[in-house]
């Protein structure tokens, strides 16, 4: 009895000591709606048994693990898990939601900010992407941020998730560098929202790159217009369009452009890096989201006049 009794004092005491140790962790910690008190524990400590448990038994004997609610805090070196419960428990400042999908570019991230009455970190979240060239590696999912530094905050969760989520997928390609093979994928996403067509799609490309002929490719289009106005537009490509002297058009300069147009999720990704074998050098809509693939342009031109009639 008096062993198990200095073996309880022991266990308890280096628990509270764990506890109440500086973390030395400094940055932002995101608790979503719904997330659990574990996953919460292992954003906190992700390296430590021990202090999983022990951090596990004080939230579940104290009652605080349904206190715990979503939010946005900062972390100072100092902060210790007690004081980080603390800080969750009493967090007042709602957080915003915001959700990025699979192929949405800078420009339509910057006016849905613009759209949630955040204008000004909108035009701060612009420039920046476009100085720095992170067009595509904003990975799409859903974000939970505070108004305080929102862009700068949005920019380093939505990098952060891509380098854990996609980057070691880009370095598998074999045809092209991680960076053109995400240029890539880019358009093949802007391309088409069909799972099933993506690898095809990819083998259009790398079959049109082979050959030396343009990519053609409408959405590099819509982006370079996007660059010219410094803006989301939503337009129907005319000829003149076609015309426009940029890198992103893929009707005047051959091969890929200068950066990825938009922000693609795995599933584009996952078909530049293994693009289907095909003969195909050509496709156009149906109209229904998917595409008629031809292998010649006699062929294209039928099924152009077949699905635009």
């Amino acid at each position: 009895m008096v062993v198990f009794l200095f073996v309880f004092t022991f266990s308890l005491f280096r628990f509270v000591v764990l506890l109440k140790a500086p973390l030395f962790k400094e940055g932002v910690l995101v608790v979503k709606e719904g997330e659990s008190a574990s996953s919460i524990i292992k954003k906190i400590n992700p390296r430590s048994e021990t202090f999983y448990i022990a951090a596990k038994l004080y939230l579940i004997f104290s009652g605080k693990d349904k206190s715990l609610r979503p939010c946005y805090i900062n972390l100072s070196r100092d902060d210790n898990f007690l004081t980080i419960v603390d800080k969750i428990i009493h967090y007042k400042e709602p957080l915003i939601r915001v959700v990025i999908f699979e192929g949405m570019d800078s420009f339509e991230i910057a006016e849905l900010f613009s759209n949630i009455n955040l204008r000004e970190e909108s035009k701060k979240f612009l420039d920046k992407v476009l100085t720095l060239k992170l067009e595509g590696y904003l990975f799409p999912d859903t974000y939970y941020l505070s108004r305080y530094k929102f862009s700068d905050t949005f920019i380093s969760l939505a990098t952060r998730n891509f380098k854990q989520k996609a980057e070691s997928l880009l370095n598998k390609s074999r045809i092209l560098s991680p960076y053109e093979t995400l240029i890539l994928a880019s358009i093949i996403q802007k391309e088409t929202y069909t799972k099933r067509e993506m690898p095809v799609i990819a083998g259009v490309f790398y079959n049109r790159l082979k050959r030396g002929m343009p990519l053609q490719a409408d959405p590099t289009v819509i982006y370079a217009l996007k660059l010219r106005y410094h803006k989301n537009v939503n337009v129907r490509l005319t000829r003149k369009d076609l015309e426009i002297d940029s890198p992103y058009n893929t009707y005047r300069y051959r091969g890929l452009p200068p950066t990825p147009i938009c922000n693609p999720g795995l599933d584009a990704i996952k078909a530049a890096v293994y693009p289907a074998e095909t003969e195909y050098l050509y496709f156009v809509s149906k109209g229904d989201g998917t595409h008629a693939f031809a292998k010649t342009l006699r062929e294209h031109n039928l099924n152009i006049e077949r699905f635009r009639r």
